[in-house]
């Protein structure tokens, strides 16, 4: 029974929440795992490719485009890859004069231009610095190195440390790779194009600033938000980084979840432009005649340009694409900063509080509600793994993750199913081993089940007791050998049980000839007077069939024939009771004491059934009944009325019951000569009535010694 105790203790619920919270413990760990990561990963990825959001990405940005087509036109006009830099001065002299809010060149110049026949690269170079120093709106790219590498002094006009406010907390590298001095000095911003590819590869995350010693740099995106004067205020202070108070999600590492609108290219999520339009565009405008393209496309818009062609080698993988144009990677992040679109992450703190929901009510599910219904609760619960980052990233784009709870649901699955076989595996088989003699199947599949419904310490119900025994069972013994008389009884009983077990009653146990059962025990129920009534009745049913056919030496149905059954509701004590070395499931009480006196009482009153007036108050709008006596049994100061038990009601013809209990009341009001009138008449064929009989014989006798305070209640001595 130590068993029985444990599983109560266990399946407290500050015992399952502490069980639950050392779960989510080893979850954290569990998380931690590279490849744990890269599942977290592929799953973030999904959620990019299937809600895709094409149609938010910014109109205020552009890409133009070093893509095939442009490198053919220029090849047929005899200009091969790279391009004169004076062309690059064209471009950004006509986005200066069409209004654009900033040009970002996602194009290295780290050393001057190739010497031409036609041109020299000082003059390339120095147109190009004019037009950015004109301009002023230029961004070009940067590179931040791990290998030390001399810096410009030319860079310090570019460091972001005098916009920058807070901590200092960001990447640290030891060396910067720019573009010639000469670009640095005219520039508006230097942006840097470093990417952080997680372990497989793909590119999800960048650092917002860069860091060598007291040199901060942003990155490329950020770079054209200072370069347009849409930005004057970086803070960044405890992890958080904020443009004028527009507010950027960065990882614990300080890094930037990218928000990806969908496929990349010109069917995707931007605006494409070839460079071989824009440099048309730019001379046409020039010498005022038509452009190709309307000034309109680049007025107030960022314009990126960077490199498509395959053969330039500026693709990167990303969640949406394996070959994704860098120019369209940071025009992805600005515009996540222009549209405040960011992708919300869930906190360290709200993690683990959602790890420990999620486990909690998974073995609360499992251990509290019924099996089906708590099977149904635990579907639930992983489905939700599955929807609830699905739905909040459809409507929130906020990350939820979805490995990570997954492997909390089912390390809760296992722990509970583990201590579940081992507390409740026990307890089940305790409980078949203590009740699979004594219940109808079903009800011990119920029982097992649900463990928690039997204690096996002892617990009062309210119950219906159920004894029986057989008329002159003696003389039936004496005209068999043990041997038949036992495979009678055997028979007899396999016949009284299905009864009993089919109302769902419990078998206590044999006694002799007789048996004790008990309806409303262990499954406590509120219909167990009604199944006690309703078993000796089909008990009954079987008996009277017999009636008209018995022969004499047929002894197994003369047992049914003479079956007394006497049957009392009230409250009892029921559990293991016994000796150390031995305990059965059992009831006591005075509950039971009566039961078995009402059986006895049937061989008074020639009776079969006789019920107790706490069962026949419970019974009696379903079956038909009549009041037998009043009477004090002997140790009992309070009398009590006892009743017969007939049939269901609408099943035969029972007007004399009413003629029965006139005499009755004639025979409490000590009319004894109007009683034996009535009592007599039914003595009579056909119905002779044995119980009349005896009230009659009885009213003789009083009537001869009439009591001097006559109450109506007679004394009963048999014990």
């Amino acid at each position: 029974m130590w068993n029985m105790r444990y599983r109560k203790i266990w399946k407290k619920w500050y015992i399952l929440l502490f069980s639950s919270l050392l779960i989510v413990l080893a979850v954290i760990l569990i998380e931690k795992l590279p490849f744990i990561e890269d599942m977290e990963n592929r799953a973030l990825d999904y959620r990019f490719r299937t809600f895709s959001q094409e149609e938010r990405a910014s109109r205020e940005i552009v890409l133009l485009t070093i893509d095939d087509s442009s490198l053919e036109y220029f090849m047929e006009h005899g200009i091969v890859w790279p391009w004169p830099r004076d062309y690059y001065a064209e471009v950004v002299n006509y986005f200066e004069r069409v209004g654009a809010k900033a040009v970002l060149f996602d194009l290295l110049f780290y050393e001057q231009d190739i010497e031409r026949f036609d041109v020299e690269a000082e003059v390339t170079d120095g147109r190009f610095a004019r037009a950015m120093s004109a301009y002023g709106k230029a961004v070009l790219a940067g590179q931040m190195m791990h290998e030390e590498i001399a810096v410009s002094d030319y860079l310090e006009r570019l460091n972001v440390s005098a916009k920058l406010e807070g901590d200092k907390v960001v990447r640290e590298y030891s060396g910067v790779r720019a573009p010639i001095d000469k670009f640095l000095q005219t520039t508006g911003e230097l942006g840097i194009i470093n990417v952080l590819p997680d372990e497989d590869g793909i590119v999800r995350r960048i650092p917002m600033l860069y860091n060598k010693g007291d040199l901060i740099l942003s990155q490329f995106a950020l770079a054209g938000l200072l370069a347009s004067g849409e930005v004057e205020e970086i803070t960044y202070y405890e992890g958080v980084f904020s443009l004028d108070g527009r507010e950027i999600p960065l990882d614990k590492d300080g890094n930037y979840l990218i928000n990806w609108y969908g496929s990349d290219g010109p069917q995707g999520s931007f605006t494409y432009y070839p460079f071989s339009a824009a440099i048309q565009s730019a001379v046409a405008d020039k010498r005022g005649v038509k452009t190709t393209l309307p000034a309109e496309a680049f007025r107030g818009k960022y314009v990126i340009i960077g490199a498509t062609a395959p053969g330039l080698r500026d693709l990167l993988p990303t969640p949406v694409s394996k070959y994704h144009p860098g120019a369209e990677l940071w025009a992805t992040v600005l515009s996540n900063i222009l549209n405040e679109e960011f992708v919300r992450l869930m906190s360290d703190e709200w993690r683990v509080i959602y790890y420990l929901l999620l486990s909690f009510l998974l073995v609360i599910c499992f251990t509290r509600d019924p099996f089906r219904r708590g099977n149904i609760m635990v579907g639930f619960i992983f489905l939700s793994v599955f929807l609830l980052p699905l739905l909040s990233w459809h409507f929130y784009r906020l990350e939820i993750r979805m490995v990570a709870p997954l492997i909390t649901v089912v390390l809760s699955f296992m722990y509970i199913t583990t201590i579940s076989y081992i507390s409740e595996g026990k307890a089940k088989r305790e409980i078949k081993q203590a009740f699979g003699r004594y219940l109808h199947p079903e009800v011990v599949e119920h029982l097992i089940e649900n463990p928690e419904l039997v204690d096996f310490k002892g617990y009062e119900y309210n119950a219906t007791v159920f004894f029986t025994d057989i008329y002159d069972f003696t003389a039936f013994s004496e005209r068999n050998t043990p041997q038949e008389l036992i495979r009678l009884l055997n028979e007899y009983f396999d016949s009284l049980t299905a009864n009993i077990l089919d109302n769902e009653g419990m078998l206590d146990k044999f006694m002799g000839d007789g048996i004790m059962a008990i309806f409303g025990v262990p499954v406590a129920t509120n219909d167990h007077p009604y199944k006690a009534c309703k078993a000796a009745l089909e008990h009954k049913k079987r008996w009277l069939e017999l009636k008209d056919r018995i022969k004499d030496t047929d002894y197994v149905e003369l047992f049914h024939l003479n079956t007394r059954i006497g049957i009392h509701t009230g409250n009892l004590v029921a559990g293991n009771i016994g000796s150390s070395q031995r305990v059965d499931y059992t009831a006591i009480g005075d509950t039971v004491n009566l039961g078995s006196r009402l059986e006895g009482m049937n061989k008074y009153y020639q009776t079969h059934i006789i019920l107790s007036e706490s069962t026949y108050q419970r019974v009696k709008e379903f079956f038909v009944c009549r009041e037998l006596d009043y009477l004090r049994v002997k140790g009992k100061s309070e009398p009590t009325r006892i009743f017969e038990l007939l049939a269901l009601r609408g099943e035969g013809e029972f007007s004399w019951v009413e003629t029965y209990l006139k005499g009755l009341q004639y025979y409490r009001e000590g009319l004894w000569d109007k009683a034996m009138e009535i009592f007599h008449s039914l003595t009579e064929p056909p119905l002779s009535d044995k119980v009349s009989k005896i009230m009659f014989d009885r009213c003789q006798e009083l009537k001869k010694n009439s009591p001097i305070d006559w109450n109506g209640i007679y004394i009963w001595e048999v014990k």
